[in-house]
């Protein structure tokens, strides 16, 4: 089996409603065997491991095989697959360091998560239970909870985002004001499409105050013309107009951009 984000989510999804017998007695604990001679631990890590393994993992090559978080996410990081963005097929870490729990991310949009985990809570069939078993859950990328994303290795083609996924990523850093903080500081992370309509919106702004300005012109020189004429003087308002778009047009605003030459002599 080729090891990809949709074959570890049909593995966690097939699992959704199992629950523990006993404290933490669960057949992932069973698959990764005795910790301290007894198979009763917390077992969300556990979970992702098995459902790697089922998904076609190696085990320590392809993902972390181990029932704990911070084990989980020193391998990630090690790996450098650590990032603080989600991915379908990303393991979501929680809490402090990342060592408090696990769940593997099935769904991504701008605002929330949606992940399938085990040892956690959720309901399933209009019941409610409570850290006990396998459940799919929404949760917002916002929480603080969240203490980043790792990524096994999946096989390079399924692993590469598509040209139209690349579009719906966040991961581009957010513009900032003046301040120099994010103008969202919720949303420190746009998608390039993000990034197309504030353009869009800003080039908008500039051509609307760009005739309003032009607009303005055109009545402040038939004003001038209509002084100067009651003062019996004689002014041509549309040379007048031609003079002030010609001051206008001749401000430049330079650019502060590095010399390509110089640029190649810093690298």
């Amino acid at each position: 089996m080729t090891y990809t984000p949709a074959a570890a989510i049909e593995a966690a999804e097939g699992e959704i409603g199992y629950r523990e017998s006993g404290d933490n007695q669960t057949r992932y604990n069973r698959w990764l065997g005795k910790i301290g001679g007894t198979y009763g631990y917390p077992w969300c890590a556990s979970f992702q491991s098995w459902v790697a393994d089922q998904a076609g993992g190696r085990a320590d090559t392809d993902y972390p095989r181990t029932a704990g978080c911070l084990v989980a996410v020193d391998w990630f990081k090690r790996h450098g697959r650590w990032s603080s963005t989600p991915h379908v097929g990303d393991w979501v870490m929680y809490g402090p360091g990342g060592g408090t729990h696990v769940e593997l991310v099935v769904g991504v949009t701008r605002s929330s998560i949606t992940t399938i985990g085990g040892n956690t809570s959720g309901s399933l069939a209009g019941q409610y239970f409570n850290g006990d078993g396998v459940y799919k859950k929404l949760v917002d990328r916002n929480s603080d909870r969240i203490f980043g994303y790792g990524r096994p290795i999946y096989e390079s083609e399924d692993d590469m985002p598509s040209p139209k996924d690349l579009w719906t990523w966040d991961g581009i850093e957010a513009p900032k004001g003046p301040d120099g903080k994010y103008l969202n500081p919720k949303n420190a992370d746009w998608r390039p499409d993000s990034y197309l309509r504030e353009t869009y919106m800003w080039v908008r702004r500039v051509q609307r105050e760009q005739a309003v300005t032009q607009a303005a012109v055109g009545e402040l020189s038939k004003a001038v013309a209509q002084l100067a004429a009651d003062r019996g003087q004689q002014v041509d308002p549309d040379a007048l107009l031609a003079r002030i778009r010609e001051a206008i047009e001749s401000v430049t605003v330079h650019l502060d951009v590095a010399d390509a030459g110089d640029a190649s002599e810093k690298e």
